[in-house]
C-alpha cells in the first residue's frame, strides 16, 4: 500500500510500517513516534537524518504493523 492509502488509519492511531522494517511508526498525542527494532522510541522530529526518514513516505510497501511482522511488540 502507499502511505497515502494508510494515512487515515495512521492518524487514527493504527501503527504502520514498511515491509522492510522490523519496527513501526505510530501517531500519538499529535506526534509521530518511531519504534525502532531495537526497542528505542524516537520522536519523528528528532531523527538524525530527516530526509532519509521522510523519503520512506514515497515508497509503496506500507502495511499495518502487527506483532507478527515486527521484531518488537506493537503498541498502538
Amino acid at each position: 500500500m502507499t502511505f497515502k492509502e494508510l494515512f487515515p488509519t495512521f492518524i487514527a492511531g493504527t501503527p504502520i510500517k514498511r515491509k522492510v522494517w522490523r519496527g513501526y511508526w505510530v501517531y500519538k498525542y499529535g506526534k509521530i513516534e518511531i519504534h525502532a527494532k531495537t526497542g528505542e522510541v524516537i520522536d519523528f522530529q528528532d531523527t538524525k537524518d530527516i530526509l532519509f526518514t521522510v523519503s520512506g513516505i514515497l515508497e509503496d510497501d506500507w502495511e499495518v504493523a502487527t506483532n507478527e511482522n515486527c521484531d518488537i511488540e506493537v503498541k498502538g
